[in-house]
């Protein structure tokens, strides 16, 4: 199963942030047997994202994106999901009546109605940790994910909807299996090059990390 993962935000290109939401879902999947192929951060521009998603649709089984389900105009993920499917977005009833919960007796801006959008066709994933719900749409062969970025919600959402959803995807897909071996007293390329006689299988991946003293 080809997964591939965006990180959308300005400021995580500006270096204003640092994305720590990479490390996070890849150690997630590992734990499934599952890696990431390929990652992408990308700008808070519709075209760009619209473009990205468009590409991703027609080579990757799974696209998570982090980032973007804010209420201000600059949260585009799910507008970006609306024009790549060529589908309009709707108000999701559930959605909005869940903000109005968490705001209770507090003003809501108009522009957190726009948290409540989801594209037509896609599904809304409830969230309990936060206004933003997560967004399930299909888009050719792949099936996009889209998170909230902020840390605490992205981690709820990761846990509570992306997994069992992966799970259920991968089926019968092989899984991953990792050994850590640690030498000492030998040179990397010296390592490498004993690895290489011994003629591995080629299911078999060979990486290489150096850390004082191994």
């Amino acid at each position: 199963m080809r997964i591939e993962l965006f990180t959308i935000g300005d400021e995580l290109l500006d270096g204003v942030v640092t994305d720590t939401h990479t490390t996070t879902i890849a150690r997630a999947l590992d734990g499934l047997g599952l890696s990431i192929d390929r990652v992408t951060t990308l700008r808070d521009d519709l075209d760009v994202l619209t473009a990205a998603l468009r590409e991703v649709a027609a080579r990757a089984d799974l696209c998570l994106l982090t980032g973007g389900l804010g209420p201000t105009a600059d949260d585009l993920p799910v507008d970006a999901l609306a024009a790549a499917a060529e589908v309009p977005l709707e108000e999701d009833p559930a959605v909005w009546a869940q903000i109005q919960r968490i705001f209770g007796d507090r003003p809501i801006a108009p522009s957190n109605r726009r948290q409540a959008r989801i594209p037509v066709g896609g599904r809304a994933l409830s969230s309990e940790v936060g206004t933003a719900p997560g967004v399930e749409l299909r888009v050719g062969r792949c099936l996009f994910v889209a998170l909230p970025g902020v840390p605490r919600e992205m981690v709820w959402h990761l846990e509570r909807h992306v997994l069992p959803i992966v799970d259920g995807l991968r089926g019968a897909a092989p899984t991953l299996h990792h050994r850590t071996l640690k030498f000492v007293g030998i040179g990397e390329s010296d390592l490498a090059s004993l690895v290489e006689a011994a003629a591995l299988p080629a299911s078999v991946e060979v990486g290489y990390r150096t850390a004082l003293p191994e």
